[in-house]
């Protein structure tokens, strides 16, 4: 598989969490690897079979995953009847095997706790479509905390679950590993190479939307910076006498600070480079 993350082969763990929408608990399927990246997330009106077997079915046609050797979910007695009817059908191969533990499951139970702090703020939703779209970009932005990239859909043309959210978490994550890759690229040539996360400013964006999404907005920008101290940071590297010489680095509030795992691994840095020449049909040459 082309992706940055450990892929569905190996292990999996798989479990789902209550959300509420128009008053009524619906149940947000989510499945990680053994690296607690998010491998596929799915919300279903049902805590079933059917659901438990359209959502195994869903993380396995994903493009970014394969053929699991374990799965291990919770004592919920539908993950059994959903995992043999999809064995009878051949979509899971023999040798895979599914292991009820609530104890290894830990692991994913814990992946929730990030979903739950947003979708608490938000308030509830009042439309199914409405919390779909609102818990995409809420996955998104999980994938982006723990440093996930899809090397096979860099560009967003595969759906799976991640389309307007996904694509600007992934472009965030390039930035950084950009960062990290181009000073070995510039060395010699005393260009500096830094990158700014200003992360959550003031700018009123979302606040006129409507429905869950407008009101969730509305809620958080009270707690942002302004945009005036999200800037200090980027005029400090630009102007500061003592940051002529900084590169390489990634800053925050006007301190350095530690992206994901992840964002330093120099192989993913290299292989993000040459997808991206060839995807632009740019070679750069330095």
């Amino acid at each position: 598989m082309n992706s940055g993350v450990e892929v569905f082969g190996k292990a999996a763990r798989v479990d789902e969490t209550y959300v509420k929408v128009k008053k009524v608990w619906m149940y947000l399927y989510r499945a990680v690897d053994s690296q607690g990246n998010t491998l596929e997330f799915l919300l279903s009106p049902t805590r079933d079979a059917h659901a438990a077997k359209y959502f195994f079915a869903k993380a396995l046609a994903a493009p970014h995953t394969s053929t699991p050797r374990v799965i291990t979910v919770d004592k919920n007695a539908a993950y059994p009847k959903a995992f043999k009817e999809l064995k009878a059908e051949g979509t899971l191969p023999d040798p895979c095997e599914l292991r009820q533990s609530k104890y290894l499951n830990n692991h994913v139970e814990q992946d929730h706790r990030f979903m739950k702090r947003l979708v608490k703020l938000g308030m509830g939703f009042f439309s199914f479509e409405t919390a779909w779209r609102t818990l995409e970009g809420y996955e998104a932005m999980n994938m982006l905390r723990k440093g996930q990239i899809h090397f096979d859909d860099l560009q967003g043309e595969k759906s799976h679950g991640l389309l307007g959210f996904g694509a600007y978490s992934q472009a965030k994550l390039a930035n950084v590993m950009f960062t990290y890759d181009l000073p070995r690229r510039l060395e010699g040539t005393g260009i500096t190479v830094n990158a700014v996360g200003p992360f959550f400013v003031g700018t009123n964006f979302g606040v006129s939307n409507g429905g869950t999404f407008g009101t969730c907005m509305r809620c958080v920008m009270r707690f942002a910076q302004t945009p005036a101290d999200a800037a200090r940071t980027a005029i400090r590297l630009a102007s500061a006498p003592e940051m002529q010489n900084a590169t390489g680095k990634f800053y925050s509030n006007e301190r350095e600070i530690r992206s994901s795992k992840l964002s330093h691994n120099v192989a993913i840095q290299t292989r993000l480079w040459e997808v991206s020449e060839k995807l632009t049909q740019a070679p750069v040459t330095i």
